[in-house]
């Protein structure tokens, strides 16, 4: 049983179970205030080929919002991967954060 709860904890986790087109995920990702929930989406929206310039424009501005959580980790990731210009910038100011600390 503790097997498969960690498979379900798993597969939760990577978004394979959130549905959702773009404008929908990343609608629910502005409205939640849920760590966890925000994480979710944001892997669930890695099952996408692009994504739109307005997507990207939120989650630059979510990952100014987010200084310290484990959400702009992943948001960097999402932006390398739909290769924003902006997410070389952004990893220079992530790094000098972590070396301030």
């Amino acid at each position: 049983m503790l097997q498969m709860k960690n498979t379900i904890d798993f597969i939760t986790r990577y978004g394979f179970k959130m549905g959702g087109d773009e404008k929908t995920l990343i609608s629910k990702f502005k409205a939640s205030n849920n760590i966890d929930e925000k994480m979710d989406i944001l892997f669930s929206m890695k099952k996408f080929k692009s994504i739109s310039e307005d997507t990207k424009n939120t989650l630059v501005k979510a990952y100014k919002e987010e200084k310290g959580s484990k959400v702009q980790i992943v948001i960097l990731e999402l932006l390398l991967k739909y290769n924003d210009a902006r997410s070389r910038d952004l990893i220079k100011d992530y790094l000098q954060g972590e070396n301030k600390n």
